[in-house]
């Protein structure tokens, strides 16, 4: 952060980001944010949602490393989802 600029919060308790810092940050309206207070600090944190690739293909290596490590194969797998849920499986 190069530059500091001020803004105030409104009665409904907004607060304007400024301009140069939403283009630099690509921040858009509709974007989330976690917000943090301490003291006389306030954070705010953009909170991102990975996409669902990038969700399921983080959680699919961390599951094949998981099944690999106790000798799990795929029909393995199925098997013991179709019994945790119950169902019947050939």
């Amino acid at each position: 952060m190069s530059e500091v600029s001020m803004t105030t919060i409104s009665a409904k308790g907004q607060v304007v980001i400024p301009d140069w810092i939403r283009k630099s940050m690509h921040i858009h309206a509709g974007d989330r944010f976690a917000v943090a207070g301490n003291g006389d600090t306030v954070i705010l944190k953009r909170i991102t949602v990975p996409s669902a690739s990038e969700l399921f293909g983080e959680l699919g290596k961390k599951a094949r490393a998981h099944a690999k490590a106790r000798g799990l194969r795929e029909k393995d797998v199925v098997r013991l989802i179709h019994e945790g849920r119950g169902v019947l499986y050939d």
